[in-house]
């Protein structure tokens, strides 16, 4: 590493280098409570980023390379002392990680660009969410962002000639989203799962999620491909990908680990995979008539089955414990995802009218829905009105006829640099539903944001 950082720096010309950062700060009061009754019983949500310092530096090699890192530094809570040896520990007492961005060598020659390392392709013509994106894993730190991706070490190939570019990607290790806090569910129907253990007359106690990643192994190699074209028509693309879904799923071998003999009742580990996938990708972008902006993008998914079910074993030695009166035939399981070819879609279009921005989408399959008979339709909504030069109002929606998410932020910028933000977020829907899980992230919060 000595050796290349020498040789990166030996190659790096005077004056070609530049360097940024950010720094932040966030507080949301989750509204999961009575507020006004009993205001301390109130919550504060944790999307690790109370306090971050971050940076970038990118530095050109010869007329046809460039070197970049970018890397962020958080402060957050809770603590995770346990004990007070614990208490002790400065990296205990105060929470702390590191957030890789970028790292990443790029060389050019001609028409063909090649860089390796952690990088994030941005795939998709529709604003914020974009279903044909699988490349990188989801960044879902802030839950409601399913925009955010993270930077996955990978080989990226591309051949651009005029308006056309072909793509090729290679992720050697998989690499799973990183996942929101507990006051959301991604895995909602994980309970009812588990409804076919308790019709059996054994009830459910807790449940430990037990993640089983995939081995490191050729097999389980993700590959991109895509291919981008500009036309008359507009702008096109193609793409398909071989690998595994970022997003956990419930699927394998329920295990007991815990159970009392005399109350019928156990404590299960629920088994967490993360299935293969095969998918294809279209994507158009064109402008029409009266400055509107349309676009669409579709992507076709052909998902592995997944099933969950009991330990045979297991079943066994509760009978002989007398927790149920015999092991059942067959033993209980259940698919949490058939392997039935599905579709996600999304059309939008925008347009300015003087110092309002309307953004309107229609969103088919939300990214949690990975079945067939899930997919739901979305109506989202997202207007920016500059109430002043440095005052500016934010709001969004997203509602599929039975919850809503929804949200606004009030920015005020401050000496031409500091951004202050004061707004929230609510949700409501239905138990079990994709919105629905989503409810634990109401709140009421500030920011504020400096870019240098």
């Amino acid at each position: 590493m000595q050796l290349l950082l020498v040789g990166l720096a030996g190659a790096v010309e005077p004056g070609q280098v530049q360097v940024g950062g950010h720094a932040a700060a966030n507080a949301r009061l989750g509204l999961g409570c009575e507020l006004l009754v009993t205001p301390g019983d109130c919550g504060w949500l944790d999307f690790h980023d109370a306090a971050v310092a971050g940076g970038w530096v990118e530095a050109r090699l010869g007329s046809s390379g460039k070197a970049r890192l970018a890397l962020d530094v958080r402060a957050h809570g809770p603590t995770a002392a346990s004990s007070l040896e614990d208490s002790g520990r400065p990296s205990v007492v105060q929470n702390s990680s590191l957030k890789l961005q970028d790292a990443y060598v790029q060389a050019r020659a001609g028409w063909f660009e090649a860089s390796l390392g952690a990088q994030r392709l941005r795939w998709g013509s529709a604003d914020g969410l974009n279903p044909v994106d699988v490349v990188n894993a989801y960044d879902l730190e802030d839950p409601t962002r399913f925009d955010r991706r993270l930077a996955t070490p990978m080989l990226r190939m591309a051949a651009t000639r005029g308006l056309a570019q072909l793509e090729l990607a290679v992720a050697p290790w998989f690499q799973p989203a990183l996942m929101p806090t507990d006051v959301v569910d991604v895995l909602g129907d994980s309970q009812s799962r588990l409804d076919l253990i308790e019709a059996d007359g054994v009830e459910i106690g807790s449940l430990e999620s037990r993640v089983e990643l995939p081995q490191d192994r050729i097999a389980d190699v993700g590959v991109g491909a895509r291919f981008f074209w500009g036309t008359r028509a507009g702008d096109l693309a193609l793409s398909a990908f071989h690998g595994r879904d970022s997003l956990p799923q419930v699927g394998g071998e329920l295990r007991i680990t815990g159970y009392q003999t005399n109350a019928g009742r156990v404590d299960m580990g629920v088994p967490i995979v993360y299935p293969r996938l095969d998918q294809l990708g279209a994507e158009w972008r064109r402008d029409l008539f009266w400055d509107v902006v349309a676009w669409g993008e579709v992507a076709v998914i052909k998902p592995e089955r997944v099933e969950v079910q009991f330990s045979q074993a297991q079943l066994e030695s509760l009978e002989r414990l007398g927790t149920i009166d015999e092991v059942p035939n067959p033993v209980p399981s259940e698919v949490t995802q058939d392997g039935q070819v599905y579709a996600r879609w999304m059309l939008g279009m925008d347009r300015s009218f003087g110092q309002v921005y309307l953004n309107l989408q229609w969103l088919h399959g939300f990214p949690t829905e990975r079945r067939r008979d899930e997919l739901r339709d979305y109506g989202m909504l997202a207007l920016r009105w500059s109430l002043r030069p440095t005052v500016a109002l934010d709001l969004r929606a997203v509602s599929d006829g039975r919850g809503v998410l929804a949200g606004g932020d009030l920015t005020f910028l401050h000496a031409d640099s500091i951004e202050w933000r004061v707004g929230g977020l609510y949700v409501t829907g239905p138990e079990g539903s994709a919105l629905g899980a989503f409810r634990g992230v109401s709140h009421v919060g500030t920011g504020a944001k400096v870019v240098f």
